[in-house]
């Protein structure tokens, strides 16, 4: 997707996801049935990925999840279990990052 973006001429946006999980190659992982997320989690999983650019895998790995310079945004899916909590917890995470950043 950067590539095509880049070779569009389109700027590109990094993306990354409140409540889907990581394989340890970086592909998305997903699931058949959505299993609810604890709000803790979600805090966790989005601060590692703004953070440092990565995530821990499904198999415990942590995989880089390289953002540059690019803008960022954050999708969380509505048909997920608890959908407005992982929203919130999304949420605090980045307003807590662009403060820290200020953006």
């Amino acid at each position: 997707m950067e590539q095509a973006a880049n070779d569009l001429g389109i700027e590109f946006w990094a993306e990354f996801y409140g409540d889907v999980k990581y394989d340890s190659l970086g592909m998305l992982v997903i699931d058949r049935k959505k299993k609810p997320w604890d709000p803790a989690d979600v805090e966790k999983h989005i601060r590692q990925q703004l953070e440092d650019q990565s995530v821990t895998s499904t198999e415990g790995t942590v995989v880089a999840l390289p953002m540059k310079d690019y803008p960022v945004s954050i999708c969380c899916h509505s048909d997920s279990p608890g959908c407005v909590e992982i929203i919130k917890a999304t949420r605090k995470v980045a307003d807590e990052f662009n403060s820290k950043y200020g953006f």
